[in-house]
């Protein structure tokens, strides 16, 4: 088995991470609860903060909690640093014995009765008995598969900076999470690696530009412009982050596809389902497909039959999770935010899937 990736090496990189609890149980799936569990940190009920008064004005409680399977271990949501999950994945694979290939920028696909064949800009071809596209949201395979098209645009952009958590402490009121919402905008900020590393996200609707991907270079003062008008805990909070490690992206997601396999090709993850951060679910999904997949493929005669059951096992619980995430955005940036942000969530199902234990036919 190779995971080809385009990058020139394999690095750890990223901000904060949420585990939900199908992404906790999709990960005891994989043998790594313990090692997930060790990183990470609980999510405990979440004040929200009113964008001008700075004052809560409500409260989220413990968000669902579900039951493993062996009854040991209730999952509440967890924060982790992206970076320590990468290693923690990248670590296992090696382990397994997987071979990893940087470099190597995809271009085309053939396949045929024997297999399939991955042929990249370099000249250099990769054979194999499936292809898994995990591209994310620029998906190539996807591309090869439907055609390319745009994704959909939301007039939402993302900032995302990491703080030593020394640094802004005095100004957590010894919150480890906090949401700070507006009507078309909301600042999210949680404590990662045990209590180190303030993770900030600002979603704000908003008509500056930003360039596709997640590493656009900004400044705080572009941020804090974003934010006029908002309480000074947060705007000194914001002032306080260091130059050269605040990021902005725009917003982007796909309509659902039914179709997710053609033969020997599959996609996974952002290439299958790219949705809006609003549940905090993208890596959970791509976590719950891994395991489904491995499901399917493992209880399957031939490869194909495995990819086609993990299709039709997965092709409903992607597009729920798009569409519901898109409705949340819709909710919490068409102006009411600071009313709607108090609802219940519309899903509840979400949180209660297990990919270990789920139907696969």
């Amino acid at each position: 088995m190779a995971v080809l990736e385009r990058a020139p090496a394999f690095t750890q990189t990223g901000a904060g991470l949420t585990l939900t609890a199908p992404a906790m149980q999709a990960l005891a799936g994989l043998g790594l609860k313990s090692a997930a569990l060790a990183m990470s940190d609980a999510v405990p009920s979440t004040p929200i903060f009113h964008y001008q008064t700075g004052r809560i004005f409500h409260t989220r409680g413990p968000p669902i909690v579900e039951t493993d399977t062996d009854g040991e271990q209730k999952y509440a949501p967890r924060v982790v640093h992206r970076a320590d999950m990468h290693g923690l994945l990248l670590d296992t694979a090696l382990a397994a014995g997987v071979e990893l290939i940087a470099g190597a920028r995809l271009v085309d696909v053939e396949q045929d009765e024997h297999g399939v064949r991955a042929i990249c800009d370099d000249g250099r071809v990769e054979t194999g008995r499936i292809l898994i596209g995990a591209d994310g949201l620029r998906s190539r395979v996807r591309a090869l598969l439907h055609g390319v098209q745009q994704p959909n645009a939301t007039a939402v952009v993302a900032w995302r900076c990491l703080l030593p958590v020394e640094t802004v402490e005095d100004l957590l009121g010894g919150h480890r999470i906090a949401i700070h919402f507006g009507p078309t905008a909301h600042f999210v900020h949680y404590l990662v690696r045990h209590g180190t590393v303030l993770n900030c996200v600002a979603l704000i609707k908003s008509d500056v530009r930003s360039e596709d991907g997640w590493s656009t270079p900004s400044t705080k003062a572009e941020l804090a412009a974003e934010l006029e008008g908002w309480h000074a805990t947060l705007l000194a909070l914001v002032d306080r982050i260091p130059a050269g490690t605040l990021y902005k992206w725009p917003l982007l997601d796909r309509d659902p596809i039914e179709h997710w396999v053609a033969g020997r090709i599959a996609l996974l993850g952002d290439a299958a389902h790219p949705m809006l951060p609003y549940h905090g679910f993208g890596a959970a999904i791509a976590m719950e497909d891994a395991v489904v997949l491995g499901r399917a493929l493992a209880e399957a005669t031939d490869p194909r039959e495995g990819l086609a059951r993990y299709e039709k096992a997965r092709a409903p619980r992607g597009r729920q999770a798009i569409l519901s995430s898109r409705r949340l955005g819709e909710r919490y940036m068409g102006g009411r935010g600071l009313e709607l942000c108090t609802l219940p969530l519309e899903d509840p199902d979400l949180f209660r899937y297990d990919a270990r234990t789920s139907t696969i036919s």
